[in-house]
């Protein structure tokens, strides 16, 4: 027990001195009642999901050949659109809870759908490599010595069995923070949660786009010459090869999504559930750590994550906030959500 709360105590010192925007909420929900025809417009998640669908169906009608089912994934995308439009029109007939309920069943079901069909869109957008370029900036960064081979040598079946599942079910992070503000019934929170979240992921979508590149785990270029596999003590191996086989885009490692997305709810985490950072704190650099330790990532990839998660905290909760004193006023509260 000593041990867990000095991992706990360890966490929590390099990971939450966070800047000061994030301290100080402005907790000014008054009510919980329906939006009206004022309220009818799109929400900064909506904006996200939008530009990124519209962007990807104008992609695949300019490829086109290469790509893998460009008019599938259109109608896909379309349909989505549609869908989106249709809860920006009834939103004004909804309570503040119910529309920022909706809109996050709908992040849940969008989300992963556009991860696929970056698989079909990425390797045609940009088919440059940028392997070489992370591993040269890793052996740099540690004088000479590439990080991977350094932590090959902490090897360890069980290790590797326990950050294996860290690593595969890593969302659940992020889950428990978005449960945690439903419990308290705080909508106006809940959507700036949302958006956060909804900005940090298609950020790091478009970060495939601009750096491209496959993690040390596949080492296309033989740029490593690691001592043995990863093995596990019980499903570990099973794991990586049904997310290698679900996962269709390989060129996803700049930046970290994995880490910026845990991260970012630790961030959340202490300013709207404070209660759950002990918790999450040690999973999050336990999660930070496999991304390496598990071959999927450069320490550069890392890097960025750690940025982009608090770009994400900062930059999503001031844009938001402005939102709601623009076209909420004084409608959300904290009393409950429908």
């Amino acid at each position: 027990m000593p041990q867990t709360h000095l991992t706990a105590n360890l966490a929590r010192n390099i990971f939450l001195n966070v800047d000061p925007m994030l301290d100080n909420d402005h907790n000014n929900d008054q009510d919980e009642r329906k939006l009206d025809a004022n309220d009818l417009g799109f929400w900064p998640v909506d904006w996200c999901h939008l530009v990124f669908l519209a962007g990807s169906v104008v992609l695949f009608m300019v490829i086109w050949d290469p790509v893998s089912d460009p008019v599938g994934w259109s109608l896909i995308d379309t349909c989505l659109i549609v869908l989106l439009l249709w809860i920006v029109k009834k939103t004004p007939s909804w309570s503040l809870g119910k529309a920022a309920l909706v809109r996050m069943g709908y992040c849940m079901a969008t989300i992963p759908l556009v991860f696929t069909q970056l698989g079909s869109l990425v390797p045609f957008v940009n088919p440059s490599n940028w392997e070489e370029k992370l591993f040269r900036f890793d052996k740099a960064l540690f004088l000479g010595a590439s990080p991977l081979h350094l932590v090959d040598k902490l090897s360890n079946p069980i290790v590797t069995e326990l950050l294996q599942w860290i690593y595969n079910y890593y969302y659940f992070i992020a889950v428990v923070v978005g449960l945690a503000v439903m419990k308290k019934k705080q909508p106006r929170i809940l959507a700036r949660l949302t958006f956060c979240f909804v900005l940090c992921i298609y950020l790091s979508y478009l970060g495939y786009y601009i750096v491209p590149a496959t993690g040390p785990n596949l080492d296309r270029f033989h740029l490593y010459q690691f001592s043995q596999p990863l093995q596990g003590v019980y499903l570990a191996t099973e794991m990586r090869e049904t997310m290698a086989f679900i996962e269709k885009i390989k060129q996803d490692c700049f930046p970290s999504g994995h880490t910026a997305v845990a991260l970012l709810a630790l961030l959340l985490a202490k300013r709207y559930a404070k209660k759950l950072v002990p918790y999450l704190a040690p999973l999050v650099v336990a999660l930070i750590f496999s991304t390496v330790y598990l071959r999927y990532h450069y320490v550069a990839d890392v890097i960025a994550g750690i940025v982009l998660a608090y770009a994400s905290a900062i930059l999503g909760i001031k844009i938001h906030e402005k939102f709601e004193e623009s076209t909420w006023g004084s409608h959300g509260d904290e009393s409950g959500t429908s």
